[in-house]
């Protein structure tokens, strides 16, 4: 709601007075008008009016938890004239406003507590990518703005782009191969009836033509004719050979572009969604097999702060270096190294327990101190990270995600400790306990 205070003061020689200093003369009054407006239509239009995506939604609530403003059809009002009330954003028939309501609650305590910050967090299984600005102005105005974005909104354009990439390339091939054989039977056809034509002179198949040793007309045609021959060979050869390189090249265009879809374009680690696919794949495995595995989550401390020092170019130079020193640390080609999403990075060790994740932690918490990435607005003056380690074996009462949520348990308490160290979930499993073999 948008109140408007109506203060009354007295203006004179150039000076303010309150109006409980001002000692007005008899017989004069001084009036205060206060309204409330609801500016519920014109703010739900104008977010209605946002291209956000397909599913995406955004709306603006109070402090206190009322909803003002959303994308969304749903009446935000209940009652009418004087008796028009505000609905609170918790009550909100949108499933997607009730879940973000929950996760700000449940991650600030209180929604006044709320600060401009990007989150993404689940909902009924599904990632939601959610952006929050805090506005407010000397008016009194203190609004919460919400933007929330499915996951599925932009990896639906992506597998769409990678689907007509592959189609293009199976037509390419396609029409290579038919304009091969077009020129093949472009050229074999009148080669076909002179053979057939010569069948008798020549004995057999225009392809197996012998010279035939006469100086008169019919020794030149079947000079000509094996000229003729030995040309088509040639030819044949060459166009296989292209046929062959054009199809080999678009084999390897085809693993280019697969393997585009799984990195990270600043990092060069793996991306997120390869970490989903390769974490199902090894918990699926490592399932079948017993054997533990193990999850580190890494933060970057303070990189926020970073940026404001050093500029964004920086603070992408800053996360490549760091993604290298996490590579030489995993060392084993069966692990993998992958951006979990902004400054975080996620390292997945196959066949290994938590002993083997806190050597990994270790070696990185050396490397980066070694390194001494400058960084003056922070206390230890150079870049360090946040870890926390999981480990588990899998079984089927508990799931892959249930891991990564472990990890980011143990994170937290790392930041919550002061930071530059790493911390081992609760129910984190070494070889020796976990009664298994090699």
């Amino acid at each position: 709601t948008a109140q408007t205070l109506a203060l009354m003061s007295l203006f004179r020689n150039k000076h303010y007075y309150s109006l409980h200093d001002w000692d007005a003369p008899d017989g004069q009054f001084v009036g205060v008008c206060a309204t409330d407006i609801i500016l519920s239509r014109e703010l739900n239009e104008f977010l209605r009016s946002l291209r956000i995506s397909k599913s995406g939604i955004a709306f603006i609530v109070e402090p206190s938890g009322l909803l003002l403003a959303s994308s969304t059809k749903e009446p935000i009002t209940s009652g009418s004239g004087e008796n028009t009330k505000l609905l609170p954003a918790g009550e909100s028939e949108n499933p997607l406003i009730q879940g973000v309501i929950q996760y700000l609650s449940n991650t600030y305590e209180s929604l006044e507590r709320v600060e401009s910050s990007q989150h993404n967090f689940l909902i009924e299984g599904e990632r939601q990518y959610l952006q929050i600005v805090r506005f407010n102005d000397r008016y009194g105005i203190d609004w919460i703005v919400v933007l929330l974005v499915p996951e599925n909104d932009f990896m639906e354009r992506i597998n769409h782009n990678t689907q007509i990439t592959f189609f293009l390339c199976l037509i390419a091939l396609i029409v290579t191969i038919l304009i091969g054989l077009m020129i093949t039977q472009w050229l074999t056809k009148p080669l076909q009836q002179l053979s057939d034509t010569a069948r008798g002179i020549a004995n057999g198949d225009w392809y197996e033509v012998t010279e035939i040793e006469r100086s008169d007309a019919i020794g030149d045609l079947s000079r000509s004719f094996v000229t003729m021959t030995q040309q088509l060979k040639s030819s044949f050869k060459t166009l296989e050979k292209r046929i062959e390189e054009r199809t080999l090249e678009i084999i390897q265009l085809n693993q280019e572009l697969r393997g585009l879809a799984n990195i990270d374009g600043l990092t060069q680690t793996a991306n997120r969604r390869y970490f989903d696919h390769f974490l199902e794949k090894e918990w699926q495995r490592h399932l079948r097999d017993q054997q533990p595995l193990t999850l580190i989550l890494c933060d970057v401390d303070y990189f926020k702060q970073y940026n404001d020092v050093y500029g964004h170019v920086a603070g992408d130079r800053c996360l490549q270096q760091i993604a290298q020193i996490l590579i030489r640390a995993v060392q084993r080609p069966a692990d993998l190294v992958a951006r979990y999403g902004g400054e975080e990075f996620t390292i997945i060790l196959s066949k290994t327990d938590v002993d083997g994740g806190m050597h990994v932690a270790e070696n990185i918490k050396k490397m980066l101190r070694k390194m001494q990435i400058p960084h003056s607005n922070y206390e230890r003056q150079y870049v360090t990270i946040s870890m926390g380690i999981a480990s588990v074996v899998p079984s089927f009462q508990i799931t892959s995600q249930a891991l990564i949520l472990m990890a980011d348990q143990a994170l937290y308490a790392a930041k919550s400790k002061g930071r530059d160290c790493y911390c081992i979930a609760a129910d984190s499993v070494r070889i020796e306990s976990a009664e298994i073999g090699e």
